[in-house]
């Protein structure tokens, strides 16, 4: 929640396999097309040029249940925004994932890595040859195609070959 600076990025945001999630305002409307990320959500890569955030999620003004709330009804909803609105949401799809059996950690973050939406209205990442974004990382999450796509991996080792560089 530094951005746009990257100096900030700290364990755990910068590990290599942990996920790191942007701040998307989606200006509370029901479509993605208008969804742009929070200014405030802090862009890659890491300084160590680890590329962090791994993928997007609405995280700005997002109601949640009020912490302090003591019956009086017009307080117990609250907007909040930040990355610690959004990383939830990440966390939820991934519950939904692991509800559908998928229990390794890596396959869950390929999914979700692999099936966020990429090119949704103001989000342009045809500018970078290998589809990963300094704001959005490899894109918007989609917890319908990351669901839909639940039983499309697969985890195997790769042998290395004998002649050296191939």
């Amino acid at each position: 929640n530094t951005g746009p600076d990257n100096d900030l990025f700290r364990v755990p945001a910068g590990s290599f396999n942990g996920i790191t999630v942007a701040n998307v305002d989606d200006r509370r409307t029901p479509w993605r097309y208008d969804d742009i990320i929070n200014d405030a959500s802090t862009r890659g890569p890491t300084a160590l040029s680890r590329r962090k955030p791994d993928i997007a999620a609405p995280g700005t003004s997002i109601l949640t249940s009020n912490h302090q709330w003591e019956g009086d009804d017009e307080d117990q909803i609250t907007p909040k925004t930040g990355t610690s609105i959004s990383a939830p949401m990440v966390l939820g799809i991934a519950m939904d994932l692991m509800d559908a059996g998928i229990y390794d950690e890596k396959e869950i973050k390929a999914l979700l890595l692999n099936t966020a939406s990429k090119n949704d209205g103001l989000i342009d990442f045809e500018s970078d040859a290998d589809g990963w974004s300094e704001a959005y990382g490899w894109g918007y999450v989609n917890a319908y195609h990351a669901y839909f796509h639940r039983d499309d991996v697969f985890t195997a080792t790769v042998t290395e070959r004998p002649d050296p560089g191939s």
